[in-house]
Order: C-alpha cells, then structure tokens, then sequence
C-alpha cells in the first residue's frame, strides 16, 4: 500500500481484520504522520515500512514499537521550515523491532536523541544499518553492544564525528564498513581506525 500526500497525514484503522502477512506500507508526505488505533491488527502484519516524512507518530510517540513484525524500516525525516522547531521526537521504541534486518535511517539528528545508547539494543537479527545524513557525535561500542548479525554499516554524517575502539567489537559478522565522505573528529579518539582498517581481513572498509 502507498500513501502519498502534500498534507499531514492522520490515519485510523478502523477494522481488526488482519492483512496477508508480509504487508508492505509506503508513506510519502513532508509533514506529520499520525497513526490511531495503534493497538489493531494490522499493525503486527507489515513486515516493510518506508516513510519519507515528517514525524511518524502514534498519538504523541514514535510508532515504531507498533509494527512489532517489521523486518525491514526505511525512514527518512523531512521536515518543512515551519515544522524544524517542533520538540525532538524521542525514538529509543527501535529497539523493540527484534524482527529488524534492514534499518535505514536518513536526516535524523541523533544527537538530540535523549538516549541514543539503547536505540539500537536487542536488535540482535539486524544485517544493515545505514545512517545516512544523520547527525551524531559518537559512534560507541553501547550502540553496537548487540548487533552479533550486522553485516554492513553505512555512515554518512552530515557533521565531524567519533568512532571509538570498541564500537566494532561487537560486531563479529561485519563484512563491510562504508563511509561516504566522513568527516572523523581530528582526534585521539580516531587514532586507533587506520590501524584497525590495515588488519582487517574479515571487513571490507570502504573511505
């Protein structure tokens, strides 16, 4: 299903009927997205969520912890001028996607996230993450600390950033690291990567 709109978008679900399982649901708006009737059935059978919005929101919360079957998530945040200065939406309820392989996150400031170092926890079946044009400061082994089954990790950060000595750690199936143009902080934090990259035989690091 695509829903596509110039207007914010206010969406109940009226009936407990339950789609085929393996539902696809594609959301293109630049303003909100604002789902009722959270707790309905229909929510537990989309596998596949891609919004290119605004906020997505359930009542006032993120709605991720809804769409608990979803395998793969795309979100990306665009917000119009008027809408920039709207309170920071927190969206630490990703780590109730245990389903999760597939996460792409684009234009998300991570760096107002209020607890940015759970966001990423239980998602022990997740294969990529792509942080792309998304702002944050750290990249830490407590974000890693349960991604055993990521495959690729992709970071295009639209600011200097951090990768610290442990972040990688955990990730004992990581096959490929890509960075787009990164701009790593010109620090002591750093100094450990490009030794790191030169012993690498199990991770293909793309600069």
């Amino acid at each position: 299903m695509i829903i596509s709109s110039c207007c914010p978008l206010n969406i109940t679900v009226g009936s407990n009927s339950t789609p085929k399982p393996g539902f696809t649901l594609q959301l293109f708006t630049p303003l909100n997205v604002i789902f009722q009737d959270c707790w309905r059935p229909f929510f537990q059978s989309v596998v596949n969520l891609r919004a290119v919005t605004g906020h997505l929101l359930c009542g006032s919360h993120f709605v991720a912890k809804y769409f608990l079957s979803l395998q793969e998530f795309e979100f990306e945040l665009v917000l119009s001028p008027e809408f920039v200065r709207e309170p920071t939406v927190d969206m630490t309820n990703l780590n109730r996607l245990v389903q999760l392989r597939h996460l792409k996150l684009t234009g998300v400031d991570l760096i107002v996230q209020p607890v940015l170092g759970i966001m990423f926890h239980n998602l022990t079946r997740l294969e990529s993450l792509s942080l792309i044009e998304c702002s944050i400061l750290t990249l830490e082994e407590d974000l890693s600390r349960d991604l055993h089954s990521l495959i690729l990790i992709q970071v295009q950060s639209r600011e200097e950033f951090s990768m610290l000595e442990g972040f990688p750690e955990p990730l004992t199936s990581l096959r490929y690291m890509e960075f787009f143009s990164p701009r790593l902080h010109c620090s002591c934090d750093n100094a450990w990567l490009d030794n790191w990259v030169r012993r690498q035989r199990q991770a293909q690091v793309i600069v």
